[in-house]
C-alpha cells in the first residue's frame, strides 16, 4: 500500500500544509512560495514533479496515505480490541479536525476546469486504499469477536457498515455537539456502547 517519496519530495509536501495553516490561498500560491518555505530552490521541485497542479496531487496521495498507514499500526499493534477502538476514535478525529481540510482544500482547487485531468491511476490507488482499509477493520472486529465483545455470528458486510456508521457518527457528534455537553472520553465511551450495541451485547465497562 505506502507509496514511497523522497526526503525532497515529503518537504514540498509539508509546507503546502504549512502554508495553509498560515492562511495561504492554495489557487494563489505558486511553485516559488511552495520551495521558499521548504527551503530549497525553485528548480529543485522541477527535478520531481512538472507542475504545482502534481505538487498537489502528491501531496493529497501523501496525506490519505499517511492517515491509512497510521490506521494500519494500530490494528496490528499488541492492544486489546476495546485499545484499538479507542485509538481509532482518536485517528478519525484528528483526520477530520487537522488534515481533512487541508486535503479538501488541495482536491478543490485540483478539480478547478483549468487544471489538468487527474491520473487515471489515482481513482484506482484511492479504489485500493479503501480495500486494504476493509481488511483491516474485519480483522479487528474478528479480535472484538475472540476477545467476547462482538457477537461471532454477525457477517462481515454488517460488521463493516456498523463500524464505519460508529466512527462517522462519533466524528459528527464532536463536530456538531448536541445537548448536554460532553467531554471527549464521554464521546468515545458513548461510541463504544453503540458498537456494542450494534455488533453484541453490552457488556460491563472495562
Amino acid at each position: 500500500m505506502s507509496q514511497q517519496y523522497n526526503v525532497k519530495e515529503i518537504e514540498l509536501f509539508r509546507a503546502i500544509e504549512k502554508l495553509l495553516e498560515q492562511g495561504f490561498k492554495l489557487h494563489e500560491l505558486k511553485v516559488a512560495d511552495i520551495t521558499r518555505t521548504a527551503r530549497m530552490g525553485k528548480g529543485t521541485a522541477y527535478d520531481y514533479f512538472n507542475s504545482k497542479d502534481e505538487i498537489l496531487r502528491g501531496a493529497i496521495r501523501y496525506r490519505v496515505t499517511q492517515e491509512f498507514e497510521r490506521f494500519h499500526e494500530i490494528i496490528q499493534s499488541p492492544l486489546l480490541f476495546r485499545d484499538k477502538f479507542m485509538s481509532s476514535l482518536d485517528l478519525a478525529d484528528e483526520m477530520m479536525h487537522v488534515h481533512l481540510p487541508r486535503i479538501c482544500v488541495m482536491m478543490q482547487t485540483l478539480l478547478h476546469p483549468d487544471l489538468v485531468p487527474a491520473d487515471p491511476d489515482e481513482e484506482a490507488y484511492y479504489s485500493r486504499l479503501l480495500a486494504e482499509s476493509n481488511q483491516w477493520i474485519c480483522l479487528l472486529l474478528k479480535q472484538g469477536a475472540a476477545e467476547g465483545y462482538l457477537h461471532p455470528q454477525s457477517s462481515e458486510t454488517w460488521r463493516l457498515f456498523a463500524f464505519r456508521g460508529v466512527i462517522m457518527a462519533y466524528v459528527q457528534a464532536r463536530q456538531l455537539p448536541a445537548g448536554e455537553p460532553m467531554t471527549n472520553e464521554q464521546y468515545k465511551q458513548a461510541a463504544w456502547n453503540l458498537m456494542l450495541r450494534a455488533l453484541g451485547k453490552p457488556l460491563p465497562d472495562h
